[in-house]
This record gives C-alpha cells, structure tokens and sequence, in this order.
C-alpha cells in the first residue's frame, strides 16, 4: 500500500500484470508479455508468484523470472517449450541453487545471463550448481557483486560501459 501510494504521489503508473498480459513498446512484436502467474495459479511459497515476464525488442529476447524455483521452472518448461528461447537470461533468485534448473537453461538457450546480488548475502548467492549449469550452457555470465549496472543497448550486454 506504501509503495502504491508514493507512485501515486509522483504521478507514477502502475501496471498489474498476470499471464497473458502484454506492454507494447514499439511495433506489434516488440514488448513485454507476462507469461506467469495466471489468476488461477496459486503456491504455498510467495516467491513462486513472482511474475515471469518475457521481453522482446527487435532480434533481441530475455527472461526475468524474479524468484521463481525449479518447480515453477518445469511448470513453464512444459507449457511454452521452445517459445522460451531468449538470448539473455536475468538468473531467477539472485542464482539461487533452487532456480535456474538444468531444464529451464536449456529450454531458454540464453547467449547471455546477468546474476543480480551481492558480493556478500547471508543466502551465498549465487550457488555454484546454478553457476555450473550456466558455464554448461555456454552461456556468457555478467555479475552484479562484480560489475554493478548490466545494460541492454543495440542488441549487445554491457558492464561497466564495456560489452
């Protein structure tokens, strides 16, 4: 309630999502499509309501899961397949070794993944088995604890203003 208030009080808007829903920035492919949670889908564990949402801009395509866990993972796995594929992968909690499941990695074939966390977290993010799974990927890592700001610009990942 706090936060929808001080968005309010600086003219924010806010958008409530859920599967289905899209944001539309520039052309009719291009935009931000929620893919999870529906309205019926429910979890014991809040962090399994994080919204998964799908970006595309022009050739370029990423996933931001929040902290969504291996079983919700699987869940989307199932139902959209090879519509997961992205070129870049924001790792599902902060690398968490409950995300970011052997079949959710394959499933988005990212080229790039950004770990957001801290050098020091009292969690140990990230795990090295998430880590592991993405170095099996062949996916090229960026770090938060070690870059600071990731940016998306042009259809390339930077760090630190360097690609």
């Amino acid at each position: 309630d706090e936060l929808l208030f001080k968005a309010k009080e600086a003219g924010i808007d806010i958008c409530f999502m859920s599967k289905g829903d899209s944001i539309e920035i520039k052309e009719e492919a291009d935009g931000i499509t929620c893919l999870y949670p529906g309205t019926a889908d429910t979890a014991s564990d809040r962090n399994d309501m994080c919204l998964v949402l799908k970006l595309t801009d022009g050739d370029f395509s990423g996933i931001f899961g929040g902290d969504i866990s291996a079983e919700v993972e699987k869940k989307l796995v199932a139902e959209y397949g090879k519509e997961l594929s992205v070129d870049f992968y924001k790792a599902n909690h902060h690398g968490s070794k409950y995300s970011g499941s052997k079949e959710w990695i394959e499933a988005l074939s990212p080229r790039w993944a950004a770990v957001s966390c801290a050098a020091k977290n009292r969690y140990g993010h990230p795990a090295d088995e998430a880590i592991k799974r993405l170095i099996d990927a062949k996916c090229r890592i960026f770090y938060t604890m070690q870059s600071g700001q990731i940016k998306y610009k042009e259809s390339a990942i930077y760090e630190n203003n360097r690609q």
